[in-house]
């Protein structure tokens, strides 16, 4: 692992993740087989990450914690540290099947018409997960994706699928590119606080030419949103990147039509919760979820330029609803 050059550089940004980390990193040298590597890894959390990693991972690189600083720019940062070939850009909530990263290795300097490749997210039980792969953003997925009927990508898991399948778009936790590459994209957009980034570096990879590639061998257990996908945080910072996204790509109709779309999703899915809460089960997180995204729309409406919508900037006005 001690080369001037490694092949890959694997980008570990983590948040509080100091219960998934030692499996997600204990799991990168099988999954790169022979390929010299390096770990970069930087904490946004304020949990005890980076002593964990500098007591029991001495050969992973520590960049100092500037903070909660967004996904997007902690990862450019991890990127400008990083030396190899090639970026992986990897969740901590994951981990590695075994030569993971060398198949999308050995894909992508076999077929470098593909600027982009990734692999299988999977659950406990070894389905693909919808987070995969994505369609790029449009008012059409946006009204999909809002009435629950996008498509899913569980055949790509099976036997008698293809080697690989072009996409649009590759889940940002797990996905190569040549670091080249991602210097002359300039990386991802670091106006998005969290999520949606990788659908922006995606949008510009395609508008360069460049295609992605799924590739099925590489997979990667993904215990998706840390094991919180109901968080109210979650949920309302993916409906502020969505809006941010429709700002930056969509015209100004478009836009506005995909935010009232999102608005509207977001107050069903509010009142189908609270009528069946008394169910009980995952009913009330999900109407909590979902409260601020239907009742404070000034909060998220303008993406990360809405008042409060991104942490990193002075809010000028404090949050009036709590479910």
């Amino acid at each position: 692992m001690t080369v001037n050059v490694p092949k890959v550089s694997v980008l570990v940004l983590g948040y509080n993740s100091l219960r998934y980390l030692p499996e997600c990193l204990r799991s990168v040298p099988e999954a790169v087989g022979g390929s010299s590597y390096e770990i970069l890894f930087l904490n946004n959390g304020t949990d005890a990450s980076e002593a964990l990693v500098r007591s029991e991972f001495p050969d992973v690189r520590v960049l100092a914690s500037q903070g909660n600083i967004g996904f997007a720019a902690g990862v450019n940062l991890l990127a400008t540290g990083a030396r190899g070939e090639w970026l992986l850009n990897l969740n901590p909530d994951t981990v590695l099947e075994p030569r993971s990263i060398a198949s999308l290795l050995t894909f992508a300097e076999g077929r470098p018409e593909f600027g982009a490749v990734g692999g299988l997210n999977v659950d406990a039980d070894g389905e693909a997960l919808s987070i995969t792969h994505a369609r790029l953003p449009s008012l059409q997925s946006i009204l999909r994706r809002s009435l629950g009927i996008e498509r899913r990508v569980t055949d790509y898991a099976h036997a008698g699928a293809a080697s690989y399948t072009q996409v649009e778009t590759l889940c940002g936790g797990f996905f190569l590119m040549r670091r080249d590459l991602w210097q002359n994209l300039g990386g991802f957009d670091e106006s998005f606080f969290l999520y949606c980034e990788e659908f922006d570096l995606f949008k510009r990879l395609q508008m360069r030419g460049c295609k992605a590639a799924l590739v099925r061998e590489s997979r990667v257990f993904h215990d998706v949103g840390s094991g919180s996908p109901l968080s109210p945080d979650r949920i309302f910072y993916q409906v502020v990147a969505s809006a941010h996204y429709a700002h930056k790509h969509f015209g100004k109709a478009e836009a506005g039509l995909a935010i009232a779309v999102i608005w509207i999703s977001a107050i069903g899915r509010y009142l189908y919760a609270a009528l069946q809460s008394w169910r009980g089960g995952r009913y009330p997180a999900m109407r909590r979820a979902f409260a601020k995204a239907a009742f404070e729309p000034a909060s998220w409406m303008l993406g990360f330029n809405s008042p409060g919508a991104d942490p990193r900037k002075p809010a000028s006005r404090e949050p009036t609803f709590r479910p």
